[in-house]
């Protein structure tokens, strides 16, 4: 993600977790993975739930993963294929459209600001000429080109981060709450928020 881009999303990201989610607090993981923004709620002093917000390198989006897991710390790992399997060393760790109902679950939820969808991806288009779109979008052909496309991206940022929150109210609050009601917890809707 383009630098100005990702601080603009990294801004809303921190505002909105803030605002909406307070049982969440910013953490540093010990060995920060690039691209990744993390959140913690300490539920339990062996229960805790984290948001990560994680920015593309290679494209301008970003997604949303949750974890719940036994340890209080962020350690790289691979991912549980879903909220319903076993943990992985009492960690389970997902991205968030595996919460979504099937009706309306999308293979991956990322949420984009690009490339322009007249990226000439039709089936008629010639491959070359796609492919030099392509580039051009990718790799900016300029420095001017590069600043337009930040300058038209930035006011989709707050809209944007403001649907990946409500999503994550939506479908991630449950999946905590059905966690720690397995960890037998109170319902964490009465739990006072820090």
């Amino acid at each position: 993600m383009i630098r100005k881009l990702g601080q603009e999303v990294r801004k809303h990201f921190d505002l909105q977790m803030k605002e909406r989610l307070p049982q969440f607090v910013r953490y540093t993981a010990p060995s920060p993975e690039p691209g990744l923004r993390l959140y913690r709620w300490e539920f339990a002093d062996d229960l805790f739930f984290f948001v990560a917000l994680c920015r593309s390198i290679h494209t301008e989006a970003f997604t949303v993963e949750i974890a719940s897991t036994s340890r209080p710390h962020w350690e790289p790992h691979g991912m549980v294929a879903g909220p319903t399997n076993e943990p992985r060393n009492g960690f389970v760790h997902f991205r968030l459209n595996d919460l979504l109902g099937q009706e309306t679950r999308q293979w991956d939820l990322w949420w984009d600001f690009g490339p322009p969808t007249d990226l000439g991806t039709s089936a008629d288009a010639d491959p070359a000429a796609r492919l030099d779109t392509f580039l051009k979008y990718v790799f900016f052909d300029s420095d001017a080109a590069r600043e337009a496309f930040v300058a038209c991206a930035l006011p989709l940022v707050p809209s944007a981060v403001s649907e990946a929150i409500d999503y994550v109210v939506k479908y991630a609050n449950p999946y905590f709450e059905g966690v720690a009601q397995r960890y037998g917890g109170p319902d964490m809707r009465k739990q006072p928020t820090a």
